[in-house]
């Protein structure tokens, strides 16, 4: 039998054990990190990925759980018609309408969820350069951010919330 670590052979059981439990630890967890799939051809991306595009809205950085993206103000502000806040998410900065959103990357999620979410950056405030989920709604509907609904496989940003 060969190993990689000689060492290896010079552990007891246990240690043994707990060296194959680690290392399959840490093959399963690199499996399910999420993958940049901005380049791939499976989800045409690349057509739409380092455009930059102008806020017809104010748009606030929110934070919920780990991550922190950008919302448009049906999402936090309560004057706004069809308002419908994300339960949990804090304001951090809310930005003015004409702020430049260049679209970044998109991401798969390899873990549980299987879904893909775009990242972006502003050019405006405390976050400008900073990676930030730019959340659905920002896009017109397509089959790679709901699949099996029958829309279309293009990416195109929502009019009603951005402009060149």
């Amino acid at each position: 039998m060969m190993y990689l670590w000689p060492p290896y052979m010079k552990c007891g059981r246990e240690s043994r054990r707990k060296i194959a439990v680690l290392f399959l630890s840490a093959c399963i967890v690199s499996a399910c990190a999420d993958s940049d799939e901005t380049k791939s051809p499976a989800y045409g991306f690349s057509t739409i990925a380092g455009t930059t595009w102008r806020t017809k809205t104010k748009v606030a950085v929110v934070e919920s759980g780990r991550k922190k993206g950008l919302c448009p103000p049906m999402m936090f502000d309560p004057t706004v018609p069809g308002y419908t806040p994300n339960p949990g998410q804090k304001i951090l900065a809310v930005l003015p309408v004409g702020t430049h959103v260049t679209i970044e990357h998109l991401i798969k999620d390899n873990g549980d969820w299987g879904g893909v979410w775009v990242t972006a950056t502003v050019d405006t405030g405390p976050y400008a350069g900073k990676n930030l989920e730019l959340i659905e709604r920002y896009f017109a509907p397509n089959s790679y951010l709901r699949p099996g609904q029958g829309f279309p496989k293009t990416w195109t940003v929502n009019p009603d919330l951005l402009e060149k």
